[in-house]
């Protein structure tokens, strides 16, 4: 009977950490459930595997088939890969609360779903909707890194200014027919960016917090990039129930020579690679028109997502300045 209720109460904390909507949260449940299946989740290399034998779950079972799906491919050569390599994952927020929608390539979209994305968010990229929240996006990629024994660890990093502002989607036609945008430029739109200069010039100044006159930009912004097809904006709010716009420090912004490069130390290399928005600035050439179909062959082998691939472009001793030894 002991053990039946310890296994309910497994069962029951594992759908709470699926179900978690906070970085809090999910760091709150996972911690409970190592502690219920007595499971150590500093051990990385092994967490993964003693989970899945300890928590016998039918729905956890379903997310196990999609990760070692994943975990087959070729590449990971049966989990020997890299097996003396350590990769460390830095983040740098504690608090998943970005609003703001990112749309999604089709073959980022079948990536997610292999990594399980809807069984963390039923509501992932349903029918035609390609785009997510970065919050909830966190959030999943967040849970399943825990899953798979990896640690996190946070990094304070610099601010850019600029504004974010999410509005509440009531699903109207108008909305649906307002096509995205990725931003209005200055250079094509000079009258209206000239008359938001000179009511708001202090806008970044000193003491210059007037969170009603940064709602009122941001609404107008908002107003003149859909066309004036959505007049009944309405801000969402944010975590702590306020109207979501925010105002972030763009003045000083950093550009990456390579995307990649080795520091060695005391006899220890270090792989160092962009991710994200800094590696995608290195491919804006990139497009899901010149990238490969086969979304099911995607692994991190280059190969299998770019359609021409010359591995003998670059030769060893061309790339041996990207490596650094340090004292």
């Amino acid at each position: 009977m002991a053990s039946k209720d310890h296994a309910n109460s497994s069962h029951a904390t594992f759908d709470l950490f699926v179900q978690a909507k906070t970085c809090q949260e999910v760091k709150q449940h996972f911690s409970e459930l190592c502690r219920q299946l007595q499971l150590d989740s500093k051990d990385f290399r092994g967490f993964y595997t003693k989970l899945k034998e300890r928590l016998n779950y039918w729905k956890a079972k379903a997310l196990w088939t999609k990760l070692d799906k994943r975990a087959s491919q070729e590449v990971y050569q049966q989990g020997t890969a890299s097996a003396q390599n350590k990769v460390v994952l830095l983040e740098k927020r504690e608090e998943f609360t970005r609003n703001n929608v990112l749309h999604l390539w089709p073959f980022t979209i079948y990536d997610l779903r292999e990594l399980g994305a809807k069984k963390f968010y039923g509501k992932f990229c349903c029918g035609s909707l390609d785009h997510i929240s970065i919050r909830q996006l966190q959030l999943i990629l967040l849970k399943v890194s825990l899953l798979l024994g990896v640690e996190h660890k946070e990094l304070r990093g610099k601010l850019a200014i600029g504004i974010t502002a999410n509005f509440i989607n009531r699903k109207t036609a108008a909305e649906v027919q307002v096509p995205e945008i990725s931003g209005v430029a200055r250079i094509y739109n000079q009258k209206f960016f000239q008359d938001l200069l000179n009511e708001t010039e202090q806008l970044l100044a000193p003491g210059n917090v007037d969170h009603v006159a940064l709602c009122l930009y941001a609404h107008d912004a908002a107003y003149f990039s859909t066309g004036g097809k959505l007049p009944e904006l309405q801000f969402a709010q944010n975590q702590a129930g306020q109207q979501d716009v925010a105002m972030f420090d763009f003045t000083c912004m950093q550009r990456a020579e390579n995307a990649s490069l080795v520091r060695e130390r005391r006899g220890k290399k270090l792989l160092i690679a962009l991710v994200g928005d800094c590696l995608v600035e290195l491919l804006s050439q990139t497009t899901p028109d010149n990238t490969s179909k086969k979304y099911s062959l995607y692994s991190i082998d280059p190969t299998t997502r770019y359609q021409s691939v010359n591995l003998s472009a670059i030769q060893a001793h061309q790339v041996s300045m990207l490596i650094f030894c340090l004292c």
